[in-house]
């Protein structure tokens, strides 16, 4: 199936591990496009010319273009986006844990707390780091799919366990530390916390996806 724009019901795509439909979305036209009466989000998305451009500057070099929601509405209060950005950077590229167990972490916290907008966007992350239609679409049972590594089951239990409680019990972290060096257990443990918060900025806002977002299929670049 070739790639196709988010419009309503997506439980029949190849690897999306949700069935909830998205909430409503406004149109929008990238890069910054101003907030439109058809927007459920509860702050305005912001753009450079609402006096902040060295931030929208730093977004388009970070994140590319069109910006995301989130960041529009973030950028609401500038200084708490930039730090957002920092994090967000950080834990995107300057992290040595691998990109396909990244992903299945944040898909799992999405999951979890049926975050769609997380879900949509991570959804093409995790298609860019690799990971095929089988295991994307494994991921509302794990355990029964046989289709997971013993360090990507650990990962997936460890971002929902975290997720729900906020805790890893001794046997789940020892699964930890015997699938991954000290490092990446570090960077496990505040990419899980990270997209928690991340998603607990999306929900109470109402972020919308956007409308420009192409859900890609599992094997495209």
């Amino acid at each position: 199936m070739a790639a196709a724009y988010w419009c309503g019901p997506i439980s029949s795509w190849p690897g999306v591990p949700w069935t909830r439909r998205p909430t409503a979305r406004r149109p929008c036209a990238p890069p910054f496009a101003p907030c439109s009466p058809a927007s459920v989000a509860r702050v305005p998305y912001r753009g450079p010319q609402d006096g902040d451009a060295a931030l929208f500057d730093r977004l388009a070099q970070e994140r590319g273009e069109p910006v995301e929601n989130i960041f529009l509405a973030l950028a609401n209060a500038p200084a708490v986006a930039s730090a957002v950005l920092t994090m967000a950077t950080a834990l995107r590229q300057q992290t040595a844990l691998d990109r396909q167990l990244r992903e299945l972490a944040v898909l799992s916290v999405g999951q979890v707390l049926e975050a769609e907008y997380e879900l949509a966007h991570h959804h093409n992350s995790a298609v860019r780091a690799g990971l095929g239609a089988a295991k994307l679409a494994g991921l509302s049972q794990p355990e029964q799919s046989g289709r997971y590594s013993e360090a990507e089951l650990a990962v997936i239990d460890y971002a929902r366990a975290v997720t729900t409680t906020g805790r890893a019990d001794a046997a789940l972290w020892s699964r930890i530390t015997r699938a991954l060096p000290l490092q990446e257990q570090v960077e496990l443990v505040v990419t899980v916390a990270w997209y928690n918060a991340v998603v607990r900025m999306i929900l109470p806002l109402e972020i919308d996806i956007e409308d420009w977002l192409v859900l890609l299929e599992p094997g495209q670049p």
